[in-house]
């Protein structure tokens, strides 16, 4: 042995998987960006309303905020704050039941139960 000691490692925290993705528009990571799709939908649907005289007003900018709105709803209450694949595991465990398959009244008969239920009609 030569006498020498072991170097001490040294523990530094990194938070390498806490990545953030931004925040913009109060919206976190791209979320922001089907929302201002929307506005632009929005504005659009406003702007051919008021321009052919179809409606009034009021009744343009209630109709082009529709989708504006309907689009902010669905971010914010599946997505903002949401973990990974919040809104596809909420669809799938409202259509499933516990054993990963879709509920019992939506398979449909077996076949040699499909013979027996035709004979008795």
């Amino acid at each position: 042995m030569s006498g020498r000691k072991d170097p001490v490692l040294t523990v530094v925290e990194t938070n390498s998987a806490d990545d953030s993705k931004g925040i913009a528009f109060g919206l976190s990571g791209n979320l922001f960006l089907p929302v201002a799709a929307s506005a632009v939908v929005s504005l659009g649907l406003v702007t051919i309303l008021l321009w052919k005289h179809a409606t009034s007003v009021p009744v343009a900018i209630f109709a082009g905020s529709v989708p504006l709105l309907a689009t902010l709803a669905i971010v914010i209450g599946f997505f903002q704050n949401r973990p990974p694949h919040y809104a596809a595991d909420l669809l799938e465990s409202l259509t499933t039941d516990e054993s990963f398959v879709r509920h019992p009244f939506a398979q449909p008969p077996h076949p040699a139960k499909r013979s027996i239920l035709k004979t008795q009609n």
